[in-house]
């Protein structure tokens, strides 16, 4: 307890009306300080802590002990944020739950999950929400029971795309109930020899022009598979 007596009495001693108003005025202008700081655990008794500080990420409404810049905050209405050591890391609102960070535990305790592993069980998928912001249906990837890895997207027109450093250079698409490889553009060189056993597949061009598709194997040698007509 933080409040002190005013007066310590001895035996004897008259308490006056002056004294005893003096004591009283001195708890009820300093009634916080008879339970803060506290010296035990507070039991609320299921009522509600109520109209908390918002707090900032560097000084939060609720921080921890010996880390006073580690603890809950809202940046906004309707929003709790997570802050540690100054930094968010978690804003969660009723529509979002923005994580920050490398985690550092698996959501499934599995053989083989390494320590920054994000973990799915083979019913769960990371899911896209398509252009229209309606639907997540057939969008994203997943596994299944029967360890397949499966890739969707909502439309048949639509394509799993590949990209290297910001560049489209080629896809898989659907069309006429089949599927497509599509090589966006030409590689400027023959590819580098694969190891034992391997085969690359790219195209080229002919030298005049012709775009060729070819496969090099682990033996170095480049075979023509066709050539634009």
């Amino acid at each position: 307890m933080a409040l002190s007596i005013l007066t310590n009495w001895t035996n004897g001693q008259v308490l006056t009306h002056t004294a005893l108003v003096a004591e009283f005025n001195n708890i009820y202008n300093n009634a916080l300080t008879l339970i803060s700081p506290l010296t035990g655990t507070l039991d609320a008794n299921g009522n509600r802590l109520s109209n908390i500080a918002v707090g900032t990420l560097s000084v939060p409404g609720i921080n921890f002990n010996g880390s006073s810049n580690t603890g809950l905050y809202s940046s906004a209405t309707g929003s709790v944020d997570v802050t540690c050591a100054g930094g968010n890391i978690a804003t969660f609102t009723n529509q979002i739950i923005n994580l920050r960070g490398a985690m550092t535990g698996n959501s499934v305790v599995t053989t083989g999950a390494g320590l920054y592993d994000h973990i799915l069980t083979n019913t769960g998928a990371y899911r896209f929400i398509n252009a229209a912001g309606t639907t997540s249906a057939n969008y994203g990837m997943y596994g299944d029971s029967s360890n397949n890895i499966n890739f969707d997207v909502p439309a048949g027109t639509d394509s799993l795309n590949f990209r290297f450093a910001g560049i489209l250079v080629g896809w898989l698409q659907s069309q006429s109930a089949g599927m497509g490889l599509l090589f966006e553009g030409e590689s400027s060189a023959d590819h580098a020899a694969p190891s034992a056993n391997g085969a690359v597949i790219y195209t080229k061009d002919n030298g005049a022009g012709k775009t060729l598709v070819v496969c090099r194997f682990a033996t170095g040698a480049v075979q023509t598979i066709a050539t634009e007509p």
